[in-house]
Formats: C-alpha cells, structure tokens, sequence
C-alpha cells in the first residue's frame, strides 16, 4: 500500500505546472514606438525636459560665442574682412 501512495504522490507532484499568471492587456492603440529623439521633443517628463533645456541653453551658449568671436577677429585689424557688412550687423544685433 505505501508503493501505491508514492507513485500517486509523484504522478500528482509531476504534474502540477506552477501557479497561472495572467498578463494584463496593454492600452489599445499604435503598437509602433516612436523614434527616440520624437519622444524625447514630445515628452512631459520633468526630468528630460530639464535635460532639453540645458541642452538648448549649452547650444546658444556656443553659437553666442563662436559669433562673437568672428567679430573679435572682425575687428582685429584694420582692412581685414571676415564678414560683409550686413552680417556684421546680423550677428551684432
């Protein structure tokens, strides 16, 4: 009788296949990601948008920069002509 009991337990123990998990349904829609830069220029997250913002102020900070520059060197000498007059005038004001 205990042989019995022990190849009904194991036949029991081999066939349980674990807890069933269920996964929940995603939301309904576009099942396309969106490229990373369109998320990033979209997003509402405070984080990246501080990110962005640094970012863009590095950006000008640099542009100001490499124009003030070729006005330096616009004015460096008399005569020496980096820029026309116009652009002189673009990048002064």
């Amino acid at each position: 009788m205990d042989e019995a009991q022990t190849t009904q337990a194991t036949s029991v123990e081999s066939t349980r296949t674990g807890p069933v998990v269920h996964e929940e349904p995603g939301p309904a829609g576009r099942t396309q990601s969106r490229p990373s830069w369109v998320e990033w220029l979209t997003t509402t997250d405070h984080k990246k948008i501080g990110t962005l913002y640094l970012v863009t102020a590095f950006v000008f900070f640099i542009v100001g920069g490499v124009l003030a520059l070729l006005m330096r060197a616009e004015l460096a000498r008399p005569g020496l002509q980096i820029m026309s007059n116009e652009q002189f005038n673009q990048a002064f004001t």
